[in-house]
């Protein structure tokens, strides 16, 4: 960041929107929201958008290889001490989603819910098969991952919520 953040002592819920949220950034935003109660990522977590330091040397940002990601060591005071709900619309499940949800997971201290929203492409009108079994194996696989990270709340409960899309009346249920 080029510029130091205000604090923000009466924030208590964030939604952001689209685009990209780097570690940087959001811990510093963090930081600076003590009271912060309410933390929703409305397009979920932009991963596929990071800068070229967040790369392994010598990758570019048009290959498909593992991101260096590194969550802040000094974890915010939002998180130890008002935390409560954290809610990802869009989630698509990938490293950077799931990297995040482990850090929210492992640091959030009194995080009463995470809620989970992801919208499936289910046609109800047409038989999918092998590609409707291979979505919900990999939602599955997922759900399992996210629910085996380690919580430093003892009373979190992860919520999943999974829209489908219906082809045939062109809405999500």
């Amino acid at each position: 960041m080029d510029s130091e953040l205000p604090v923000f002592p009466n924030l208590t819920s964030l939604v952001l929107g689209a685009g990209y949220v780097g570690w940087e950034w959001l811990s510093q935003f963090l930081e600076k929201s003590p009271c912060l109660e309410s933390l929703v990522f409305k397009e979920g977590y932009q991963s596929e958008h990071y800068r070229d330091e967040y790369y392994e040397e010598g990758d570019s940002e048009g290959d498909d290889k593992p991101l260096l990601c590194h969550p802040p060591e000094d974890v915010p005071s939002c998180l130890r001490s008002n935390l409560m709900v954290i809610k990802f619309v869009n989630f698509q499940g990938d490293d950077g989603e799931l990297k995040m949800m482990e850090y929210f997971l492992r640091n959030a201290k009194v995080l009463e819910k995470l809620l989970i929203q992801t919208d499936g492409t289910v046609d109800e009108c047409f038989d999918m098969g092998a590609a409707g079994l291979a979505v919900a194996e990999q939602q599955l696989e997922v759900t399992t991952k996210l629910l085996m990270l380690p919580r430093n709340s003892k009373t979190c409960q992860i919520e999943f919520v999974i829209r489908r899309y219906d082809f045939c009346t062109r809405s999500f249920y």
